[in-house]
């Protein structure tokens, strides 16, 4: 099994290792540990301004449904999103039935504002 916390230090090494490792890990039979991944990769994008890609690679966190990493993924996607001056995406996140169920999400409406 794969430890993402001891990626960091790899991480500002070499991108591309720390990249190769997060998609392999992505790829791997471990849910949580791929979401957790590609919240890792989001932020690589992100880091390079590759907006888009950030968007997706959070979008997929999401959509795995795994309640920690999908959680931090909604935050992670609302902050770019409110960098973006998209705040109309931000509250449409938060009235969404399922981030606005979510006591784990409740700190997303006040990035709208």
């Amino acid at each position: 099994m794969m430890n993402l916390a001891l990626l960091p230090r790899v991480h500002h090494e070499d991108e591309y290792a720390a990249l190769a490792v997060y998609r392999r890990a992505i790829s791997g039979p471990d849910p949580d540990l791929a979401a957790e991944a590609m919240i890792e990769v989001g932020h690589l994008h992100a880091g390079h301004r590759d907006l888009p890609a950030a968007r997706a690679m959070y979008q997929q966190a999401i959509d795995t449904g795994r309640p920690q990493w999908a959680a931090a993924a909604v935050i992670s996607l609302a902050r770019l999103l409110r960098r973006e001056g998209d705040l109309g995406a931000v509250e449409a996140m938060y009235q969404s039935g399922r981030v606005r169920r979510r006591p784990d999400c409740a700190g997303l409406a006040s990035l709208a504002q």
